[in-house]
């Protein structure tokens, strides 16, 4: 876990109010994108908080859109393995483009919860 403090390595301000779990857990995503299509993927989850996510999506989604993410809290990525899971809505605070070619989302909890192991 990672607790911020209020710079970074770099001397930029810290906006992170909450520590930070930087593992990466596979995910689902629901959404609707910039060009106003709807969308499912699979992704990974780059860190959490208790107020948010950060992952990468190959496609851009606007600021204050509003996000389904579900979180397999585990770091393998067989699907065989039994693990807890979050499910969370959201809304997107910054929508980063990448060098290589995805999008970084910031994504601020509305509403989670735990959902049985399966």
């Amino acid at each position: 876990m990672t607790n911020n403090g209020p710079a970074t390595d770099n001397n930029e301000v810290e906006r992170r109010s909450k520590p930070r779990i930087d593992e990466h857990f596979p995910a689902k995503v629901r959404g609707v994108d910039t060009a106003g299509k709807a969308f499912k993927a699979e992704t990974v989850i780059d860190n959490l908080s208790a107020g948010g996510v950060y992952l990468r999506l190959a496609r851009p989604v606007s600021p204050g859109a509003d996000l389904f993410v579900i979180i397999r809290l585990s770091t393998s990525l067989s699907r065989h393995v039994r693990s807890p899971r979050v499910a969370a809505r959201g809304k997107v605070l910054r929508s980063e483009p990448r060098p290589d070619g995805e999008f970084g989302l910031a994504v601020t909890f509305t509403r989670l919860r735990f959902i049985e192991n399966i």
